[in-house]
């Protein structure tokens, strides 16, 4: 028993003696083994009308967010025995959540994330989860009958736990809330409300209670994974992996008239069988409310063999019906439960510590749920309190109680109490605080709401709120134990004397206890039984009090010391000004004496001073004043202020503050080693951590030299942490160490040199970068090589700087499937000989890595390159290419732009987006690919733009598929010279090919959002070396799969999504709406620093060689160096070059003069007539009579 407490296991302690549960487990005999098979029946036959209809989301888009820290958190929470395997809870918790094994751990929970991601987004072959799915079956004994029960494995309840809380909402969507079992707040309880309010109302006749015959194995688990596909898409994968035991029975009851009762009864019935859902009548009641509609109701459903009562019934654990069976049903538990607690007292004798954790953890919790859901049996439940005061009390302490050590034990232990309930005076709180919770669901429940769910936000704020209010009462409460805590004297004769040294106001909160009675948990005899517990106790409870008075003690003092401190700073200040004002002559004591009393009495308040420093015009000071003695600004301060600094063992999320030299110099004014006042103190700057060096002069003084670092060092290494620390997070950050050597230098803060930041990069920061990213790219391309039906991937090769002489080209893939960039490659243009030629090679060489590794690659998304489609047709044909449509809607943009240029053809400006978006349409809307279909429904534009929605020359799509509803456009001509140019832009062969080749999946949109977080890690207006742009590429690589897919925020008043509008330049004033998504995840940092941690010097410089042999030659090696003399040389004779005026060979007077009579020459020209009728050009269009213009 006493083991069973200490390891936790209450439940084990109270199961021992609740004579509730006699049910037993049956050994297996051949007739345990029938049953046991007579339970698990065939299923019901699939009836089409219980099959849902409608369409079905691509499954294969569904991603989920369960992580490392997701498992972390699931499986602290594990409780339970060990399935097939023998592992229980306690020893999973051990391996995953014990600091013993922090790496194996967490190397364990990350397999398991991988595992539950591949349960909730793959379907898996049955055969592969049959350990997964195991359960011992253990038949208990029902008596009468069989219940059997399957334990399972330990593993599939961490998975449950966390999928289950990423897909929550998911499932209180699709449930609503008629299902209570479905993730809301005290769901049962809100149930039994609702019912009990029913009950009470005027027009209530009765409530059908009913069952179903073995409803958990008879419902056809087909119908509910077909279904559970349409309600809840998102985690129907991990259901349908892993539902291998019986389906959920669901109990359905409902109130009101009885002829609606029988109405409802007969509807179940003919609807229950189609799912499996077979309506047992003998097990099934109808509580009436009134006596004399027995009658009626027994000949309403005659034809039922229900069983009807104008008592009651049990529902959900509690009862519903008349006062008299509610107190009968009450009286029978409570005496059950004064059986128990006697039994409980008989172990309490030697075993006190088991006894009391067996109550508060097992015991109260059975009188809680009864008085929260059960009206007016507070009184009742007073033989329960009585045996607590009188018998197990005393036996817990060895003495007797008084009623003031009664109130002390019902405190909760946060308030120094034991957590010991007052059940009859708890009753209304608790029934009320039950009804309250509820109220929002039990309202739904009685309007039946199918879908609408209660709001999370309303009822968390509840319970802030009784939260709050039961702490406020508790320290009420717990006043009491300033009292009875002091060293109370253990002996009679002592307590006599004690109490006679309290004063009136204790006298009073003792209340009329006899001198000779114990007044508090921590006074003992000295024959007492427990010695050791009543020790430990006094002396927890004498530290927390004593604690918690020098906290509030000691926050009164610095808020004390902190306005004496201000209010010192403004008279020194004042007086200083006032000094520096007084002009030097015979009286100027006499004046300094005056106006200091001035000052003196000023001082008192606040605003007069104030008002005299406003009148000096020492700008400085009055930023000052404005910053310190304004009291709105202070309360500003200390709103943002982080709240109490504290040391938490990282180094990197250390808190670190920024402190002058003067104000740190303050601090060895004296020897820290005798206390000597004024040793000599040295300070020196090492980067931006401070060294002081102090000597003593007493001669005698033990240490006379002392150093000390303002920062500790890095484990395992000499370097200053906050030296190391700042060039890490100059590179994570994707900063510049340029500007912020600059920033440091205009504040006057300490930092590291050139030398020290690039060799802390070149040594450790990019070797770290190397060897995180190879262990977080194998686990991305095992996630993708372990997809078996194929991955869709993208590319897209942007270079490193602008114009046609980059120097690099970075070519990244992005998996589409679960979207996350799993591969670049980074060439340098040495490398493949040209600019234009790095994309090429790096596609192959992305190619070739992934076909090695063995990635299925089923479709292949990217731009017009011309050479990469040739590589696609000629040497990877097995694999589909698509081009990505945003460069299609490019290319058209240009054409169609370029046209609306010209004169008389600024009418496609209108129709350069719908252009875009019809090709976007045409390529979507064709789920099969098929270029011709797509050129076809593309093609329609042609006609559409002409008005003309019918009768298209290709008969794979000849009509437009809008309706016939279409809004006002300025439509073009037909087969006029703008609609024929049109046609020929857009009909371009090289076009065409492409627009039929244009991809109906996934799109390289993302790529092109990836390169705004490129540009901030790696900006084209800097050049970096080929290890500097390959490890900042990494970290924008894994910046951007961190925060790919954040969630959106909510509005707190209606929980819809939040939005925000914007109004690009190049829109011309078309609005653009975005989600707002949560803050970025910046998670990934702290796996960067525990992979430097990990890492040994001779893994870094392992990585250092590696990333070193990756290095290409430099630029300049393609290229014929001028040697050094040479450029001397010339740089030398291009400075002695003496600029002489040459003048023009000809007169410029002259030229002018030639320039004037050419003019006058062209102005006397005939004007052109035309060849045909003779008439003037200008103007010819309206000649009618001539042969040009018929």
């Amino acid at each position: 028993m006493a083991g069973s407490a200490d390891s936790g296991k209450v439940y084990r302690i109270k199961k021992k003696e609740d004579e509730e549960s006699d049910g037993c487990v049956l050994p297996l005999s051949e007739e345990v083994l029938r049953n046991l098979q007579e339970k698990h029946p065939a299923p019901a036959d699939i009836q089409p009308s219980s099959l849902l209809h409608g369409p079905i989301i691509d499954l294969r888009n569904i991603s989920t967010a369960v992580d490392e820290q997701t498992i972390l958190t699931a499986a602290k929470t594990l409780k339970g025995a060990a399935g097939p395997s023998g592992l229980d809870a306690n020893q999973y918790i051990r391996m995953l959540c014990s600091k013993q094994f922090h790496r194996e751990g967490k190397c364990l929970r990350e397999q398991i994330a991988l595992f539950a991601v591949k349960i909730a987004t793959e379907s898996l072959d049955p055969f592969c989860l049959e350990a997964y799915v195991a359960n011992r079956l253990i038949p208990l004994d029902k008596s009468p009958g069989i219940r059997p029960i399957g334990i399972g494995e330990i593993m599939r309840r961490l998975v449950g736990k966390a999928l289950t809380k990423e897909f929550k909402q998911d499932f209180k969507e699709a449930t609503g809330p008629i299902q209570v079992c479905a993730g809301h707040e005290a769901g049962a309880e809100a149930a039994i409300h609702a019912m009990q309010q029913v009950w009470e109302e005027e027009n209530t006749e009765g409530i059908l209670l009913i069952d179903a015959s073995n409803a958990f194995n008879s419902l056809n688990r087909q119908v509910a994974l077909h279904n559970i596909l349409l309600l809840c898409p998102r985690p129907a994968i991990s259901i349908i992996n892993t539902y291998r035991n019986p389906a959920r029975l669901f109990i359905v009851g409902g109130a009101g008239k009885l002829r609606a009762l029988l109405a409802f009864f007969e509807m179940l019935i003919s609807e229950g069988v189609k799912y499996g859902y077979h309506v047992n009548s003998g097990k099934s009641w109808l509580v009436i409310k009134d006596p004399c509609d027995i009658e009626r109701a027994t000949e309403l459903f005659k034809s039922h063999d229900i069983k009807i009562t104008s008592d009651g019934h049990r529902l959900l654990g509690a009862v519903i019906g008349s006062t008299c069976f509610r107190e009968e049903y009450v009286n029978s538990k409570v005496s059950t439960w004064c059986t128990e607690l006697e039994n409980l007292c008989s172990i309490a004798k030697s075993q006190p510590h088991a006894a009391y954790a067996a109550f508060v953890h097992g015991y109260k919790h059975k009188f809680t749920f009864y008085i929260r859901t059960i009206p007016n049996v507070a009184h009742l439940f007073q033989p329960v309190e009585e045996i607590i005061c009188s018998k197990f009390l005393p036996t817990i302490f060895g003495q007797d109680i008084s009623q003031l050590d009664r109130e002390t034990y019902a405190l909760p232990i946060r308030n120094g109490g034991l957590g010991i309930p007052r059940i009859p005076e708890d009753a209304d709180f608790e029934r009320n605080t039950s009804k309250l919770l509820c109220a929002p669901l039990s309202a739904l429940i009685i309007i039946q709401a199918c879908n609408q769910l209660p709001q999370d936000d309303a009822i968390t704020n509840f319970i802030k709120a009784i939260t709050e209010e039961s702490t406020c009462h508790g320290e009420v409460e717990g006043s009491k134990m300033d009292v009875v805590t002091k060293r109370t004297p253990k002996s009679t004769a002592q307590r006599k004397k004690r109490k006679q040294e309290l004063g009136p106001q204790e006298l009073e909160m003792l209340g009329e206890s006899h001198p000779d009675e114990p007044v508090n948990i921590l006074t003992t005899d000295t024959d007492t039984q427990m010695p050791n517990l009543n020790a430990d106790l006094e002396t927890i409870f004498e530290k927390n009090r004593r604690l918690k008075n020098q906290i509030i003690t000691l926050q009164t003092i610095a808020q004390e010391k902190k306005i004496k401190m201000k209010q010192m700073k403004r008279k020194v200040n004042k007086l200083e000004r006032l000094l520096e004002q007084k002009s030097v002559s015979e009286k100027k004591s006499e004046k300094e004496e005056t106006e200091m009393e001035e000052v003196t009495e000023s001082e008192t308040d606040d605003e007069e001073a104030m008002e005299d420093e406003s009148e000096t015009k020492d700008p400085a000071y009055e930023v000052e004043e404005a910053e310190v003695d304004s009291e709105a600004e202070e309360e500003e301060i200390e709103e943002e202020s982080s709240g109490l600094l504290q040391v938490d063992g990282n180094l990197r999320t250390e808190p670190k503050h920024i402190v002058f030299l003067s104000q740190l110099l303050l601090l060895f004014n004296f020897c820290h080693c005798c206390k000597t006042d004024n040793p000599l103190v040295e300070a020196k700057g090492v980067g931006t951590e401070a060294v002081v060096t102090t000597t003593c002069n007493n001669p005698k003084c033990p240490q006379k030299t002392t150093i000390w670092h303002s920062q500790p060092r890095m484990p395992g290494r000499k370097t200053p942490a906050g030296n190391f620390l700042l060039c890490m997070a100059v590179l994570l950050g994707g900063g510049s160490y340029t500007k912020l050597r600059q920033i440091f230098l205009h504040m006057g803060l300490g930092c590291i040199s050139h030398n020290t930041y690039f060799h802390y990069q070149r040594t450790v920061l990019f070797p770290t970068i190397y060897l995180h990213w190879k262990k977080y790219q194998a686990m991305l391309m095992e996630k993708a090589k372990q997809v078996k039906d194929g991955v869709v991937i993208a590319r897209d090769g942007p270079h490193d700087s602008m114009g046609h002489s980059a120097k690099f080209c970075a070519y990244t893939i992005f998996c589409c499937t679960f979207a996350q960039i799993i591969h670049f490659n980074l060439v340098q243009r040495n490398q493949a000989g040209s600019s234009p030629a790095m994309e090429f090679m790096s596609f192959k060489l992305c190619m070739d890595y992934m076909i090695a590794y063995g990635l299925t690659i089923t479709t292949f998304i990217s731009d017009r390159h011309t050479s990469i489609a040739k590589h696609m047709r000629t040497v990877l044909k097995n694999i589909v290419h698509y081009f990505d449509i945003w460069h299609l809607k490019k290319k058209i943009r240009k054409v169609l732009s370029k046209i609306a240029k010209e004169k008389d053809c600024e009418a496609v400006n209108e129709w350069i987006k719908p252009c875009e978006n019809h090709l976007h349409w045409s390529a979507t809307s064709t789920f099969s690919g098929n270029g011709l279909v797509i050129w076809a429904k593309f093609k329609s534009f042609l006609r559409h733009i002409v008005n003309i929605h019918s009768g298209h020359s290709d008969p794979l799509f000849d009509k437009c598929a809008h309706g016939s509803d279409i809004e006002a456009r300025k439509w073009l001509t037909i087969d006029s010279p703008l609609h024929k140019k049109v046609c020929t832009a857009l009909t371009n062969t090289r076009l065409m090919k492409g627009i039929k080749k244009a991809s109906p999946l996934a799109q390289t949109s993302c790529l092109e959002g990836f390169h705004s977080v490129l540009n901030h890690f790696a900006p084209k207006m800097i050049a970096y070396c080929y290890v500097g742009q390959y490890c900042r590429h990494i970290l924008a690589v894994i910046h951007f799969n961190f925060n790919l897919q954040r969630e959106m925020k909510r509005n707190d008043s209606d929980g819809s999504e939040r939005v925000k509008i914007s109004y690009p330049k190049f829109k011309n004033g078309e609005a653009t709406v975005r989600n707002v998504r949560v803050a970025q995840n910046f998670a990934y940092i702290q796996e960067i620093y525990e992979t430097f941690e990990l890492s040994s010097k001779a893994d870094l410089k392992d990585a250092a060689v590696k990333l070193k042999e990756m290095c290409p030659p430099p630029m300049n090696t393609m290229l014929s160096k001028q040697t050094k003399r040479e450029a001397l040389k010339k740089r030398s004779d291009r400075s002695q070059i003496v600029i002489q005026d040459v003048p023009p060979t000809t007169s410029v007077l002259q030229h002018q003069e030639q320039l004037m009579r050419d003019t006058d020459a062209r102005k006397n020209k005939a004007a052109p007539h035309c060849r045909s009728c003779g008439h003037p050009m200008k103007g010819h269009k309206n000649v009618v009579d001539c042969p040009k213009n018929k």
